[in-house]
């Protein structure tokens, strides 16, 4: 009986598989065992797509590990966020206040 190793494989011979079936693998799906381990516990789905959750220390990236160009547009992004719902909230109290003066006009022109 002979063993088998890296100094008398060519020795022995050859059986290889063909596959002929295309492949199921999705590219960057791969899940380290805390990863499925943790889903299985939360009751998430442990195959296919991966579902995004966030927890509050997560929301921001770190500055530290940013280089300058990240680190502006995080800037330019917050500042449009902020912008547009700056405005939003401008318009929602111009609204509001246009239809307190017209229930008050109302008012005062039925009392008349």
């Amino acid at each position: 009986m002979k063993v088998k190793n890296s100094l008398n494989a060519n020795e022995f011979a050859k059986s290889y598989r063909k596959i002929l079936t295309p492949s199921l693998t999705v590219p960057d799906q791969t899940m380290s065992i805390r990863t499925i381990l943790e889903r299985y516990s939360r009751g998430l789905p442990i195959g296919g797509k991966t579902d995004m959750y966030y927890d509050e220390e997560d929301t921001m990236p770190d500055y530290r590990t940013l280089d300058l160009v990240d680190i502006q547009e995080l800037q330019e992004e917050v500042k449009t966020t902020f912008e547009k719902h700056r405005k939003k909230v401008i318009n929602n109290v111009d609204n509001s206040v246009d239809n307190s003066e017209g229930v008050s006009q109302n008012n005062v022109e039925t009392e008349s």
